[in-house]
């Protein structure tokens, strides 16, 4: 689901944002905990998929920099980045971007670049039905 404290401005999360934009470009999905840091950079990267390289590195550079008006705030509570960066290239309308927040997370804001939310009651579940290996046992008599 990826973690929510991977900060904006980090070599990580420009991988990450990287990684959503090739692989939506490449025409995947990009499903994400929709949550802050991993989560906020690779639905990041899917927002930009119809974007050039260097608008997704405009992009980062937006995000990467604008500050929490309070220094001893958690980055994931300055909106103001990701607004800057939507300011910048428009609405999130056709990436192909899902989050999946939970309740258990509430204190975290989804983030802005998921076209997509679907809010889970049970953390638990949300990763068993989305990360979890199918049972391939169930029908292999049918093969």
């Amino acid at each position: 689901m990826g973690g929510h404290s991977l900060l904006r401005a980090s070599d990580a999360y420009k991988q990450v944002a990287l990684l959503g934009w090739k692989l939506a470009r490449a025409g995947f999905v990009v499903a994400t905990g929709g949550g802050p840091g991993a989560m906020e950079a690779g639905n990041l990267g899917a927002y930009m998929f119809k974007r050039s390289h260097e608008e997704l590195l405009e992009a980062l550079a937006i995000i990467g920099s604008v500050k929490p008006e309070r220094s001893n705030e958690p980055e994931y509570k300055n909106l103001a980045a990701p607004r800057a960066v939507l300011a910048r290239f428009g609405a999130t309308t056709n990436a192909p971007s899902l989050g999946i927040p939970t309740w258990k997370y509430g204190h975290e804001p989804p983030n802005l670049f998921a076209t997509y939310q679907a809010k889970m009651f049970s953390n638990a579940v949300r990763e068993v039905g989305t990360c979890a290996e199918p049972d391939r046992s169930i029908g292999s008599t049918l093969d």
